[in-house]
């Protein structure tokens, strides 16, 4: 229980390399225009606190850039992140959520939505480090800057591998 008791701070990031897969949807004025499948890659350095034994809640920057079948573009967005893990010794299982907000750049530039969802588990070296790994989820609502009715929608699927140090 050390390596995730109350008070510890936790510092990670995590690389989501080339495994994001799902479909892009582009909407004008509620009517979608085009769908295609996408791809792409996320980096999200993050630090949380374990407020109580097993939640760490902090924040999260997300990086990330997709490529579809016609276009592709980068975003990155910054919100809170919470995890909690449930029990096990060396290999604990957690699931996690991250909210954030942002911009992005397909070609015209978007205000962005982010939300990730994440279930996976950690392997404990010591007290101070893991490394995780885990299933996820992530929506992506773009905005067009200059014309509120030009919408984005990416849903994808991936797997994330990340380090943990806990100090």
């Amino acid at each position: 229980m050390a390596q995730i008791g109350k008070g510890r701070v936790m510092v990670s990031g995590s690389s989501n390399m080339s495994v994001l897969f799902g479909s892009t949807k582009w909407v004008y004025d509620g009517k979608e225009t085009k769908s295609n499948s996408t791809s792409g890659f996320s980096l999200t350095p993050q630090v949380s606190y374990f407020f109580t034994n097993n939640l760490a809640v902090g924040a999260a920057f997300n990086l990330e850039h997709q490529n579809s079948d016609d276009n592709d573009g980068t975003s990155f967005f910054i919100g809170p992140v919470a995890r909690y893990y449930f029990a096990g010794e060396k290999i604990k299982p957690f699931g996690e959520a991250m909210i954030g907000f942002g911009s992005a750049d397909w070609g015209n530039k978007y205000n962005v939505f982010g939300l990730n969802l994440n279930a996976g588990a950690s392997y404990f070296f010591n007290d101070h480090f893991a490394l995780d790994a885990a299933l996820g989820y992530h929506h992506r609502g773009y905005t067009d800057s200059d014309d509120s009715k030009r919408k984005q929608k990416d849903n994808n699927f991936g797997l994330m591998v990340s380090f943990t140090v806990l100090f």
